[in-house]
């Protein structure tokens, strides 16, 4: 009988706060920094840890679950994004954004081989972003020098950033011709963002022309015509994979400009709460209209959403498009891949990251020993050392380092505590 009784009791869930996150939180020397929590089975029931599960925290990326249920409604999975190249009259090439996010230099190639095989070299050299808005950085309170935080549109180019490449005086591949906050850290970064991002695009395309004998002039932005003749296009990749894309790398133009073709919003703050609101349409009882939204990818410390809310956003994104499975996974891929790859860690945990400058969050699926799958959805910040950072800019290197040693002590805290509600539910 008491053999019985223990495992009877071993079966059952915990009860909420058995887990010492007290202690855990000691352990991180995060000081006075904010923790909201909560754990629920992924059956439903009670919650297994929870604090302060209605406490508004800044999401980080953790917010592109919402641009992604939003993404896959408007589209589905399976659509693409084309880019086109037109003929007009007698000398003129159109090269045409359809909003494909991932365009690379392969595609632009594939545009250039199409007006070579037409055996006509243009005169002109039009190129029409205008199916989307065209915001030169996607927050213009976070740095302008970094990449994350480049420009988006119709027309893209390699997620509009450039590689800095040195040797003598360094110089960036693709080569930006654009002036700006980049030129001026040439010698300090390895990425650049591109602030017009249609212009970078149609001009190394016409470097590539270039490279195949056609001599183009220019890009001039412009608009293409129903009378334009196709002569080349490229397809982007699925919907359904540039989600996952999104999802496992983070990437912020990704984010944005699936959100703003989503939408049709005139730009990223209309646009994002023009999709906050049709999705909160679908989970009308998870307070999802109550969440705070500035853009698509979460780049930004004024947004808000709480523990209950992300849960939401999970249960939603899993029953309508399997949205669990396309998360990054521990030890092994997306923004996990080199974090938990411990045995008793890796590849149970399957989740969305997120991080600002005194901010982090996870929102995903934990396998625990116990074989009884949770939802979790943790948020961290400071923002008391966050509006200190903020009173500065540009930021001196002594607040850079303070700003990136919380978040490793930030990120460590998370690991433990995933960890241990590993080990412990």
């Amino acid at each position: 009988m008491t053999r019985l009784l223990l495992v009877l009791l071993l079966l059952l869930p915990r009860a909420a706060g058995a887990l010492d996150l007290d202690a855990v939180l000691a352990r991180s020397g995060l000081g006075g920094a904010e923790v909201a929590v909560l754990a629920e089975p992924y059956a439903g029931g009670a919650a297994v840890l929870e604090r302060g599960a209605d406490a508004a925290l800044p999401p980080a990326s953790t917010q592109k679950l919402m641009t992604a249920i939003g993404v896959l409604e408007r589209f589905g999975p399976d659509a693409r994004f084309a880019t086109r190249l037109l003929w007009r009259g007698e000398d003129t090439a159109v090269l045409v954004g359809g909003g494909d996010p991932e365009l690379d230099l392969d595609g632009l190639m594939r545009l250039a081989l199409a007006l070579k095989d037409t055996g006509q070299v243009p005169a002109r050299l039009v190129f029409d972003d205008g199916l989307l808005p065209r915001p030169p950085s996607i927050n213009p309170s976070q740095p302008q020098e970094d990449a994350y935080n480049a420009g988006v549109g119709a027309l893209n180019l390699a997620f509009n950033r450039v590689r800095v490449v040195e040797g003598g005086t360094p110089w960036t591949l693709p080569p930006l011709d654009e002036r700006g906050p980049a030129a001026m850290h040439l010698f300090d970064r390895d990425e650049l963002p591109v602030r017009d991002a249609g212009l970078h695009a149609a001009r190394t395309f016409r470097r590539l022309a270039g490279g195949l004998g056609l001599v183009l002039p220019e890009p001039v932005r412009g608009q293409a015509f129903r009378s334009d003749r196709e002569v080349g296009r490229t397809l982007s990749k699925t919907v359904g994979e540039l989600v996952r894309d999104m999802l496992l790398y983070s990437n912020n133009q990704i984010a944005e400009t699936l959100g703003l073709a989503a939408t049709g919003g005139r730009d990223l703050a209309a646009s994002a709460s023009s999709m906050q609101a049709g999705v909160a349409a679908l989970a009308p009882g998870a307070t999802l209209s109550a969440m705070r939204v500035v853009n698509h990818s979460g780049l930004a410390y004024g947004a808000a959403a709480t523990p209950r809310q992300l849960l939401a956003l999970l249960r939603l994104g899993q029953e309508r498009h399997g949205l669990l499975a396309m998360l990054p996974v521990s030890g092994w891929s997306g923004s996990l891949e080199g974090t938990l790859r411990r045995p008793e860690t890796a590849l149970r945990v399957w989740a969305k990251t997120g991080s600002l400058d005194y901010a982090l969050g996870l929102a995903g699926l934990l396998l625990p020993e116990s074989g009884r799958p949770l939802l979790v959805a943790l948020l961290v910040a400071d923002p008391a050392a966050r509006r200190g950072f903020d009173r500065v800019r540009p930021t001196p290197p002594a607040l850079r380092r303070e700003a990136d040693a919380w978040a490793r002590r930030a990120r460590a805290f998370r690991d433990d505590l995933v960890a241990a509600m590993l080990s412990e539910f």
